[in-house]
């Protein structure tokens, strides 16, 4: 895991975070999420208990989702480092959304980064089609549900992904990019079976409560671009007003009160979050 960390930089010095999830004896239904500005050894002088020689061996935890992030919204804090935790899913993404596109999504209005609307979006309504029905952008996306016990792992082809089991069929792995996978395991000693690529469009979940870990692959719909709004398609003024009418009277009123209600109470800190949506 150390490894992967170190080679996951070069996508992204701004942040480096951990979530690790217990199921066995030793730690069961125990969930941990340790984030640090910068790069990973910045994570683990934030918590040197937890990173102490040898201590990572011996958490028992049963997954571990690692990230670095390049920041591309929200700014660079703590806050907005992956993964990110919700009640019922702990999640990790590469990639950027467009924000205007999840103006739908539940948490829309409370998070200021793309990762943290798309997985409280998962953890209120718990159905990946409707992010990849309505989320414009790129996404590998990794989480742990606690509804039911299973890491899931999807992306888009904008983004790539990869895994690959142990030899015993005991420890799965994946990465960004392959060669971080491959030098890794050699690094450790670690015989492993064939490199894969994470097919895109299919919403895959591991199971790691038994003696093997195992995997299941459903597919996904792909998202497809809305059609855009050309006024040369009409002929004249009147058509062209009444059509502009009718979309406007499509979007959300209440969403767009909800947004004057919040600048109303003074300062805010969007950072251009509705730019497009109007």
């Amino acid at each position: 895991m150390k490894w992967l960390l170190h080679f996951d930089v070069i996508r992204g010095p701004h942040s480096t975070g951990i979530a690790t999830v217990g199921l066995n004896d030793k730690r069961p239904n125990d969930y941990t999420v340790m984030k640090a500005l910068g790069f990973p050894e910045d994570l683990y002088k934030a918590y040197p208990a937890e990173f102490d020689e040898g201590k990572l061996k011996d958490w028992g935890a049963d997954v571990i989702i690692g990230h670095n992030r390049w920041a591309t919204q929200g700014g660079i804090s703590v806050e907005t480092a992956h993964p990110f935790a919700f009640e019922h899913v702990i999640g990790a993404h590469n990639g950027t959304v467009k924000q205007s596109s999840l103006a739908d999504f539940e948490g829309f209005l409370d998070h200021v980064v793309d990762s943290q609307i798309i997985f409280s979006q998962l953890n209120y309504d718990n159905n990946l089609q409707t992010v990849w029905d309505k989320a414009d952008g790129a996404m590998a996306l990794v989480w742990w549900d606690k509804r039911d016990d299973l890491l899931h792992i999807a992306r888009n082809d904008e983004r790539e992904l990869f895994y690959c089991y142990t030899k015993d069929k005991k420890c799965v792995f994946w990465a960004s990019e392959r060669w971080m996978l491959s030098v890794a395991l050699a690094k450790c000693g670690i015989e492993h079976d064939v490199i894969t690529p994470i097919t895109p469009n299919k919403h895959y979940t591991f199971n790691p409560k038994w003696l093997e870990v195992t995997h299941h692959e459903g597919d996904l719909v792909p998202y497809v671009k809305p059609p855009t709004f050309n006024w040369a398609d009409y002929d004249d003024d009147d058509n062209y007003y009444r059509m502009a009418f009718r979309r406007n009277q499509q979007k959300t009123n209440k969403k767009i009160l909800r947004i004057n209600e919040y600048n109303n109470e003074g300062p805010n800190d969007w950072n251009g979050k509705f730019f497009g949506f109007f």
